[in-house]
């Protein structure tokens, strides 16, 4: 119902960050899973086939939770919001809206399995490859700086956070799909969409009876 404003406020969000930051914000996680986000919504606007559209959601389900999570406990507290790089709003889109978007698909969110938590593990294991590699040859963000404040793989810090992070995304899918696709709350969600329809087909035949007896 809300996917085309969704898509439509990330995809300005998205053009935003790039005229603002260029091409340094592909350095960060948050962008990484913030544009297949994008991808999935245009699918599933433009309705392309639903195993492409789960395929994508499976991959980014885990990480838009992990991403919203990591940031404002890890990030947000040691973050200079007083900065004349800092923007609240799209930090609230990207930590937080994206996630929210995503796991208010109730069709795909209770259709995820647990077999395959190897998706967004690998999709995260390939930026956690990417990273270390990019500040080796001198990648930093506009600014000059590491993307994050442990990002330093001279040190053990920088991959005991990058082990969390490929950790992490594999025990919220896992969760997710043990608590969510049960069939018990399967079958709850299941009733109360079959409720509401109900209530809105008794509705519709309320009011064309009471049209006809005013005809």
């Amino acid at each position: 119902m809300y996917d085309k404003w969704f898509l439509m406020l990330f995809v300005i969000v998205l053009i935003f960050a790039i005229l603002r930051e260029r091409h340094y914000i592909f350095i960060y996680y948050t962008f990484w899973s913030f544009t297949i986000e994008i991808i999935y919504f245009t699918f599933v606007v433009f309705k392309v086939p639903r195993y492409y559209q789960q395929l994508l959601y499976n991959i980014v389900m885990a990480p838009s939770i992990v991403v919203a999570l990591g940031f404002w406990l890890l990030i947000a507290p040691t973050y200079n919001w007083k900065s004349v790089n800092s923007n609240i709003f799209l930090s609230i889109v990207v930590h937080g809206i994206n996630a929210i978007a995503i796991i208010i698909q109730k069709k795909e969110f209770l259709s995820i399995i647990s077999q395959d938590f190897w998706k967004p593990v690998l999709f995260t294991t390939l930026y956690n490859i990417f990273l270390p590699v990019c500040i080796a040859l001198g990648g930093r963000t506009k600014s000059g700086s590491i993307p994050y404040w442990y990002a330093q793989y001279d040190k053990a810090i920088g991959w005991i956070f990058g082990i969390l992070a490929i950790t992490s995304v594999g025990i919220t899918h896992i969760i997710t799909a043990t608590y969510f696709n049960s069939s018990t709350l399967k079958k709850k969600v299941i009733q109360k969409d079959s409720k509401d329809s109900h209530e809105q087909s008794q509705l519709l035949i309320n009011d064309m009876i009471i049209t006809s007896r005013n005809v």
